[in-house]
């Protein structure tokens, strides 16, 4: 994974071979194959470099085929579906080996005045000071392990974020599996200009990097499992929307359940939150089988 945040935005910068098709990069890591919230940042990267400027992501929809490989490249080709007065809608292929591995859909809009509400950011809340920083000692062991990483690797592989863990979210009595994490960046993203829109995308682009961190290890919660060889977890299915403007370098609150698991599929929501504003909606399925 990025050990900088140097890395992070750099593999947000996609190489051009030709206007609508481009070649990302993939970072040293330990993982066996290429993280899932890497392919959805890369390909939303990819839609936006085809979308006009004025226009923002307001939701993505996305299927993982199969796993990529950290030996090749990533090839994401952009079909232009619709250029509206209001909204662009744009699909994109990652291909790797010959092979199809991921594909997107993504809808893009300009801003506008209407109407507006919001559900509340939860009650009783500790801030991020007040929650233990995933980076060492036994409180937080079963966290990273749960995160399919081993202990003593996650800062290895998780450097470039700075996560604290709220805690199992016991009192949703309507969801049997919860978790809250604050998340930023473990530094400040640089500004790409002095438009605040060109500069939003890169944030988007990296909330779709950080919304596959944790959400599909909610569905393991209640049944105290975690990412092992002695478990299959793999996503297959991720979607999210983006309601306000926000930035990943200030803390935001992951908040996520897991309303359903069966038929070895498990489903996980999250909502985001910032400033006590919900600037983000995901969702997220995945194969859940033991060996």
């Amino acid at each position: 994974m990025p050990k900088s945040i140097h890395e992070l935005v750099d593999l947000m910068r996609l190489e051009e071979i030709e206007f609508g098709l481009y070649r990302g990069r993939n970072p040293q890591s330990g993982l066996q194959r290429v993280f899932g919230g890497q392919v959805l940042a890369q390909a939303l990267a990819a839609a936006y470099r085809t979308v006009p400027l004025e226009r923002r992501v307001h939701s993505l929809h996305a299927y993982f085929l199969r796993p990529g490989q950290y030996d090749a490249p990533l090839i994401y080709y952009v079909s232009q579906e619709r250029d509206g007065r209001t909204f662009t809608t744009r699909s994109v292929t990652a291909r790797q080996h010959g092979k199809q591995v991921f594909r997107l859909s993504a809808s893009f809009k300009i801003p506008e005045q209407g109407l507006e509400h919001q559900d509340s950011l939860p009650p009783d809340i500790p801030g991020p000071d007040e929650c233990p920083r995933l980076d060492g000692g036994p409180e937080t062991e079963r966290v990273y392990r749960r995160l399919g990483l081993p202990f003593l690797d996650v800062d290895a592989e998780w450097g470039v974020l700075d996560i604290r863990w709220v805690g199992e979210a016991q009192e949703h009595a309507a969801h049997p599996s919860a978790q809250r994490f604050w998340y930023r960046t473990n530094g400040r993203i640089p500004d790409v200009g002095t438009d605040p829109v060109v500069n939003q995308r890169l944030h988007d682009c990296i909330l779709a990097y950080l919304s596959d961190v944790s959400l599909l290890t909610t569905t393991l919660v209640t049944h105290g499992l975690s990412f092992s060889p002695e478990l299959l977890a793999v996503s297959l299915d991720h979607s999210t929307w983006f309601h306000r403007p926000f930035r990943v370098d200030d803390w935001m609150l992951f908040e996520q359940v897991s309303p359903s698991a069966s038929m070895a599929v498990g489903l996980a929501l999250g909502r985001v939150f910032q400033n006590g504003e919900l600037v983000s909606t995901q969702a997220q399925e995945g194969l859940l089988r033991k060996a």
